[in-house]
Formats: structure tokens, C-alpha cells, sequence
């Protein structure tokens, strides 16, 4: 009896420490997505059909109010012949369309934008604590997705 008491005791315990959960926030993010002013800096990119690349330096997302401005490295094939250019995402655009979801942890922005050559559909996941995700599906080329930390601009 004494077993299925410990035994008992030890299991609400452990179950215990399961339900508990702590989101951390920082204000000024949670500030810069409401205002809508803010950049994704990009540390990682995960392309289709490759592996994970680590990024350098200098590549981001601003988001100013109804403006973009993305500089953000490629890798893929471009299905559309006529294209001529760098590879790279690296424009600035109006966005056509803007739109966001809170939930617990995080927030998820959904924009499209369209250049000269292509359209983007893209989600941006932002977790409290500043990190990360954006998936951009391009329409002429495959999906991919970036890692990194969002600030306030």
C-alpha cells in the first residue's frame, strides 16, 4: 500500500508539471505587429528539394504599413521562360492583401504581393519571444521558407 501511495504522489507530480506552460512575450514586438512596422530578419531558408541553408548577414522582410520590402535569397528552378533576372526575392511592393490571426503563442499574417515577375502568397508565424517562420509560395516557382527573429522597426 505504501508503494501505490508514493507511486500515486509521484505520478500527480509529473503530471503536474506538464500542464503548466510559460509563453514568454516582448511588448515590443507584440507593438510592431499591431502597428504594423516591423522587419523579419532571416537566419535560416529551407528550400524545396534542398537541404537547410544557414544565411549570412543582410536578409530580410520589412513590412512599413501597406509597403514591403523583401531581400531574400533563392534557391529553385523558375518555371516561367521568360524570366531574366537574380534569383533572389528582392523587391519593393505595395501588399495586395494583409490579414492577422492571434492565437496563444503566436501570430499568423497572411499577405500576398505581386512584382514584375512573379506573385507571392505568403504566412508569416510570429511566436511572442520574436522568433520566426515565413512561408512564401511563389507562382511561378516552389515553396519556400524562411527562420529568423522579428523586431520592431
Amino acid at each position: 500500500m505504501k508503494k501505490f501511495i508514493v507511486l500515486l504522489s509521484a505520478l500527480f507530480v509529473l503530471a503536474g508539471c506538464g500542464v503548466t506552460s510559460h509563453v514568454t512575450v516582448d511588448p515590443q514586438v507584440v507593438k510592431a505587429l499591431k502597428n504594423r512596422r516591423y522587419e523579419m530578419i532571416c537566419d535560416y531558408m529551407y528550400p524545396t528539394g534542398y537541404p537547410m541553408q544557414r544565411l549570412g548577414g543582410g536578409y530580410f522582410v520589412e513590412i512599413r504599413d501597406e509597403h514591403i520590402t523583401f531581400v531574400l535569397p533563392y534557391i529553385g528552378s523558375h518555371t516561367d521562360l521568360t524570366f531574366a533576372g537574380w534569383e533572389g526575392i528582392d523587391f519593393d511592393e505595395d501588399i495586395d492583401d494583409y490579414s492577422s490571426k492571434r492565437y496563444k503563442d503566436h501570430v499568423d499574417i497572411s499577405f500576398k504581393v505581386t512584382n514584375i515577375s512573379d506573385t507571392y502568397s505568403c504566412t508569416l508565424k510570429v511566436y511572442y519571444d520574436g522568433s520566426a517562420t515565413l512561408d512564401v509560395i511563389p507562382a511561378f516557382r516552389p515553396f519556400i521558407s524562411y527562420g529568423g527573429m522579428v523586431r520592431p522597426l
